[in-house]
């Protein structure tokens, strides 16, 4: 560089020291911000590295079905990759508060690979006692001393277990899992194992090798370097599997030739049964075959009697809602007839009241017309007597006495009718007469 470019470079920086010292912090803060996290990192990795190195992280793990006996073990050791091997019992199973049952993991602690961290009080020993995780605790409300119930899932067998009340001797960590909260973990001693229903088999094995005295467990090429030796060592495990499943056989086939005699009668006895079973449930089989047909045809006949019951049931309740109707018009005619007898039976009381009163009328009447009847009478007979002295006259007076008598008789004969009649006058004639009485004032 020439000299007059350093002087610009240098009076430019002068003109704009302030961008230029800015532009410097941010390289400063992003280097130190780098270098802060490769840091954290490194601390990140040196606490994992020594939390697995003290507890003793296994590298992998072998799961069979057959389980892994103590000579298991041994053979396993004998590989030279092999550093160390130790069997567990694990399987599932639920803690009970008496409130919930939280599904939790049991198994055996280990002794040397994947050791329980962070352990506060001890690890149990006896059959009744056994070492929780720490946030199982905290979820059931537990403490160390206190006891809680115990139980084996149903995958596994539900008296493999001694007892099922356990005393509450420690907290800790299963190594397994990091994070809390993934999985709750039980750790119970061997003590609290039925070895009669485990015969002494682990379910799984933790192993150790020797990949990790040359190799960091967070190297980079420990993952590929580790699948590499799980390829070298899996024939043999193959290889372990095929003696496991040739031992099972022979053990089979010592166990029916150490049978007696009379055990292999049993044994062909039972077969023998097994078969009459089988030919029984056969028959069985075609029993119920022909049920399910005769319950299929008497379902159809049912369906057919229940439709049928349904259509009369639905004309029952045509017929009901018609005789309500029908009772309803009824109770309305009942009601109107009562209203129309109601009124026939005032118009009968007003009948009958007008009834008496025409009767008072007419014994009124007759006892007026009985009076007139005795006048009239005393009258007529007044007037009759006048007619016999008249008539004595005849003949003094022949010209006046005939025009007298004409006179009176005149008024005697239509008296005479007028009494008879009016003594023979019935109640109607006299309504009549008041009738008339009543038309005429009016």
């Amino acid at each position: 560089m020439k000299k007059t470019q350093v002087i610009d470079a240098i009076r430019n920086i002068k003109k704009s020291i302030i961008s230029y010292l800015s532009l410097c912090l941010v390289v400063t803060l992003g280097i130190g911000g780098f270098l802060m996290c490769s840091e954290i990192i490194e601390g990140l990795k040196d606490g994992a590295m020594n939390y697995y190195d003290k507890a003793h992280f296994k590298d992998m793990e072998v799961i069979s079905a057959a389980g892994f006996t103590e000579e298991d073990i041994e053979k396993v050791l004998r590989h030279e990759e092999i550093l160390e091997a130790e069997g567990v019992t694990l399987c599932g199973g639920t803690l009970s508060t008496g409130i919930e049952k939280i599904p939790a993991e049991l198994s055996t602690f280990t002794k040397t690979i994947s050791l329980p961290a962070n352990v506060e009080g001890r690890l149990p020993e006896a059959a009744n006692e056994c070492a929780i995780g720490k946030d199982l605790a905290q979820k059931a409300n537990l403490s160390i001393g206190d006891t809680a119930e115990i139980l084996i899932a149903d995958t596994f067998s539900s008296d493999a277990l001694k007892e099922t009340t356990f005393i509450i001797t420690g907290l800790s960590e299963n190594p397994e899992y990091i994070r809390s909260h993934s999985t709750y973990h039980i750790y119970l001693p061997d003590a609290a194992w039925n070895k009669d229903v485990t015969r002494g088999i682990s379910t799984r094995l933790y192993i150790r090798t020797d990949i990790r005295t040359d190799r960091n467990f967070f190297g980079r090429h420990y993952p590929s370097e580790l699948d590499e030796q799980k390829k070298r060592l899996m024939p043999y495990f193959e290889t372990l599997a095929a003696d496991q499943k040739d031992a099972f056989e022979q053990k089979q086939r010592d166990l029916i030739h150490s049978m007696s005699d009379e055990v292999r009668a049993q044994l062909e006895a039972s077969e023998k049964a097994i078969r009459d079973s089988e030919k029984k449930l056969a028959e069985g089989e075609e029993t119920i075959k022909n049920a399910k047909a005769s319950l299929l045809q008497a379902e159809q006949e049912a369906a057919a009697k229940i439709a049928d019951a349904e259509r009369q049931i639905a004309e029952g309740k045509e017929q009901l809602a018609q005789g309500k109707e029908t009772l309803i018009n009824g109770q309305w005619q009942y009601e109107a007839g009562l209203i129309e007898l109601k009124d026939g039976e005032e118009k009968y009381l007003d009948g009958l009241r007008e009834f008496h009163a025409a009767e008072r009328a007419l014994e009124e009447y007759r006892a007026e017309a009985k009076v007139i009847v005795e006048k009239g009478t005393e009258a007529w007979n007044y007037i009759w007597t006048y007619r016999k002295v008249a008539e004595s006259y005849r003949e003094v007076y022949p010209d006046v006495v005939p025009r007298v008598l004409d006179e009176l008789d005149l008024v005697l004969l239509p008296s005479e009718v007028f009494y008879n009649d009016i003594a023979e006058i019935t109640l109607p004639e006299v309504e009549a007469l008041i009738d008339d009485r009543n038309v005429a004032e009016a």
